[in-house]
């Protein structure tokens, strides 16, 4: 094989492995054996609300956990049998379980321009 074709080749295996690991989702929140939704990443702009989970019936008991990746604070507010918040700072973790949830939103608590970013996932209690 000639040099220049054994350069390509290391060039194309090299990126072909890069893309590979680019694409490769991020370590953080896996589904478990009583997942009900999620997991899911989100991004927010400062002060935004985004509703991640409704249940009319409100029949689920559930816990939701989320992970801030981010830098901006996430409330967690869920609606259901008394409604409950808690907030996440930027590199922590947190749940919050409530008996027949309706809904679960993420609020970025961030200050213009900043962004907040989070991961979640609700499971079944």
């Amino acid at each position: 094989m000639s040099r220049t074709k054994r350069i390509a080749l290391l060039v194309t295996i090299f990126f072909g492995a890069t893309a590979q690991v680019a694409a490769a989702p991020s370590a953080g929140l896996l589904t478990g054996g009583n997942t009900i939704a999620g997991p899911a990443a989100v991004g927010l702009a400062a002060n935004a609300v985004q509703i991640v989970f409704t249940d009319g019936s409100g029949n689920s008991d559930a816990c939701t956990t989320v992970s801030n990746v981010g830098r901006g604070a996430v409330r967690v507010a869920v609606t259901g049998d008394g409604s409950g918040t808690v907030d996440v700072a930027a590199g922590q973790t947190a749940a919050i379980c409530r008996n027949s949830v309706s809904e679960v939103e993420l609020t970025c608590l961030a200050v213009s321009p900043s962004t907040c970013s989070a991961q979640w996932r609700v499971d079944r209690d």
